[in-house]
């Protein structure tokens, strides 16, 4: 799984968007960048409903990048050199010990979302794109039960 790993890292190049990144990110309440949410709650790296298997379809894998203080990068791989969709996160705000809400763009349309954490994994809780809740409290609309991501690799299993 390593090789793969590193497969991910090598071909998922930064994206940036003019929207995104003049919005110059958004300091949470506690005063912590991006970044500093993201590294706090261990979010920076891959993450898989099932890290043993090959990304695909039905297990995206999910690179999360620090662009810079204020921007994160969300990759949603289902190959390794298929990236389906890209999130760039321009807002972090920690709620709780176990909770954060993230903002941004999602292919270029606004979004929102709720996040919560155990250790080395997350689940999307509740996320809004473009005015349409897609995701309310781990379920999609069709019912279906949002995956916990576990962070994939030596340092995260």
């Amino acid at each position: 799984m390593r090789c793969s790993i590193r497969v991910f890292l090598a071909i998922v190049a930064p994206v940036s968007t003019a929207a995104g990144m003049a919005a110059g990110g958004a300091a949470s309440a506690q005063g912590m960048s991006v970044k500093d949410v993201f590294e706090k709650f261990n979010l920076i790296g891959i993450f898989s409903a099932d890290c043993s298997k090959a990304a695909s379809k039905d297990n995206r894998y999910f690179v999360n990048r620090v662009v810079d203080a204020a921007h994160v990068q969300r990759d949603e791989m289902s190959g390794p050199t298929t990236r389906d969709h890209v999130t760039m996160i321009d807002k972090a705000t920690v709620l709780g010990p176990n909770e954060i809400s993230l903002g941004g763009k999602y292919d270029d349309k606004p979004t929102e979302g709720i996040w919560h954490m155990q250790a080395k994994r997350h689940i999307s809780w509740d996320v809004t794109i473009a005015g349409k809740k897609v995701i309310s409290k781990g379920h999609r609309a069709n019912g279906s039960a949002v995956p916990w991501l576990t962070k994939c690799g030596a340092t995260g299993q």
